[in-house]
């Protein structure tokens, strides 16, 4: 019997890596670090809104753009030496700690993935 092939598709921030690793960045940055999930939020709302008028913004122009959204609606003042270490931050994020043991358990039961 041929088993049906199916795709499997993550969203890859906040569900595998963890952001809380930024945690201190805002705190710095910012004063606090609850301020890290509305950054996320302006970013994400940047970066879907860009795709959906056509207006393509990539992730790293679109987290820059959030932090100076946040820093005016905070009252705060952001360096761009701050600003591009949090960004760079991102892709140095750490993964949750389930994340490797939940995709042993895939790859175990047959799913691959690509390199």
């Amino acid at each position: 019997m041929l088993m049906p092939r199916v795709a499997l598709a993550f969203d890859v921030n906040e569900t595998l890596l963890d952001l809380r690793s930024l945690d201190d960045l805002f705190a710095d940055a910012f004063g606090d670090s609850a301020l890290r999930p509305t950054w996320f939020a302006l970013m994400l709302q940047l970066s879907f809104g860009g795709i959906a008028t056509g207006r393509y913004l990539d992730f790293p122009s679109a987290q820059h753009a959030a932090l100076q959204m946040l820093a005016r609606r905070s009252g705060t003042q952001i360096s761009a030496e701050v600003a591009d270490e949090i960004v760079g931050a991102m892709s140095k994020l750490p993964v949750h700690p389930e994340v490797p043991q939940a995709l042993t358990k895939l790859h175990d039961v047959g799913s691959r993935c690509p390199h």
